[in-house]
């Protein structure tokens, strides 16, 4: 399952992810994001 995140705020190479959602747990350090667009294409970073 997908752990689900919300972006906060990015400041140059720094993003602010909120992971609160009950289903959400904060993952491991150097694990990759991967944002889904309003298209259905994925963003990794």
């Amino acid at each position: 399952m997908a752990n689900i995140g919300r972006i906060k705020q990015i400041i140059g190479a720094v993003v602010d992810v909120d992971f609160s959602h009950p289903d959400s747990k904060l993952p491991e350090i150097l694990n990759a994001l991967e944002i889904s667009r309003a298209d259905g294409t994925k963003l990794g970073t």
